[in-house]
């Protein structure tokens, strides 16, 4: 008697198929080509969809929270392939039933690179677009947004993030900020110091933009599918504030426990702060920027994130120097 699922393993399409714990029973044939591996190696192990460095964490935690409710999911996602090359692909994940278990069928398809490239730039122009209504009035915001995108993408690829995450990360984290669309203008922009009650306000941005974005992700999804920029982007939203040693907002989460998305892009965002011009300060020197970010190592940075932006210098200093925003003499 055959397996339920073996009309599946006759597929074109790379195919998975997984247990109620999201482990391997079967690959088809066509993933074992599309993928580089083995049905022999794999079999028994996490699913590319479920496991840590399979998809982002926060993607592969939206698509077991999805199926584990009864849900489908479908989204575009990027993993590596057995030589390490990247695959782009979109994946639609099922519940299925049979024989009183449940079961989980993972179907993949290559996505072109020109579909691809069309993809990530449509997601590009519209997060940037959503990211200047946030902060509508500040006519600084669209060459702050570049720089933060641009830092944050080249720290992730020093980290070693495959460069079509990287590239993800760059354009989830314009948004950063997006929950500043909840807070009154005249406390978002208010020159002088900010009251007690004022500050507590204009911390809920990092919730409320998480909150909108879940509402996003999920509204764009039953049309488009997930994205991983925009899951990365509500973790972002949400966490940038927080610092390593806890003492951050919104939970006060510690180390690891912060994504690696928001940690490097809070990292990318004071940086770019700290060389900015702002209405409170003047733009710092690079020898300030890098002594403060010394000090504030393993508080409330990464200090692994510290480190490799520290050992890149000369590239964080030609960004800077091809940014007209910057006032000239400040590098240095």
């Amino acid at each position: 008697m055959g397996n339920w699922y073996d009309p599946y393993m006759l597929l074109d399409d790379p195919v998975i198929v997984a247990d109620a714990r999201h482990r391997v029973l079967a690959v088809n044939p066509a993933y074992e080509r599309a993928s580089g591996f083995r049905c022999k190696d794999l079999t028994g192990k996490e699913a590319v969809y479920a496991k840590p460095k399979g998809l982002i964490p926060g993607t592969s935690a939206s698509v077991c929270e999805h199926v584990e409710r009864g849900q489908g999911w479908k989204g575009i996602v990027t993993c590596e392939r057995a030589d390490g090359e990247l695959w782009n692909f979109s994946l639609t994940v099922t519940p299925v039933r049979a024989f009183g278990q449940v079961y989980y069928l993972a179907v993949c398809r290559d996505l072109e690179e020109l579909g691809y490239q069309a993809v990530a730039e449509s997601y590009e122009q519209l997060f940037l677009l959503i990211a200047q209504l946030a902060e509508t009035g500040d006519p600084s915001v669209q060459p702050h947004l570049d720089r933060v995108g641009r830092l944050s993408r080249s720290l992730a690829e020093w980290l070693g993030w495959p460069k079509a995450r990287a590239r993800w990360l760059g354009m989830a984290s314009v948004l950063h900020d997006v929950g500043k669309l909840y807070i009154p203008r005249e406390i978002l922009f208010k020159p002088g110091p900010l009251t007690p009650a004022e500050r507590r306000l204009v911390e809920t941005h990092t919730t409320q933009g998480a909150e909108l974005l879940t509402r996003f992700s999920e509204n764009m999804a039953k049309i488009y599918g997930y994205n991983e920029a925009l899951l990365m982007a509500r973790e972002i939203a949400q966490c940038h504030h927080e610092h390593v040693d806890g003492s951050g907002y919104p939970k006060g989460l510690r180390g690891e426990e912060i994504p690696e998305s928001a940690r490097i892009v809070a990292l990318a965002d004071v940086t770019d702060a700290l060389f900015s011009h702002r209405p409170y300060k003047i733009p710092w020197a690079a020898s300030q920027v890098q002594r403060y970010l010394r000090t504030k190592s393993g508080r409330q940075f990464d200090p692994k994130m510290v480190r490799v932006l520290l050992d890149h210098w000369k590239e964080v200093e030609e960004l800077y120097r091809l940014q007209p925003a910057i006032p000239t003499g400040i590098i240095g």
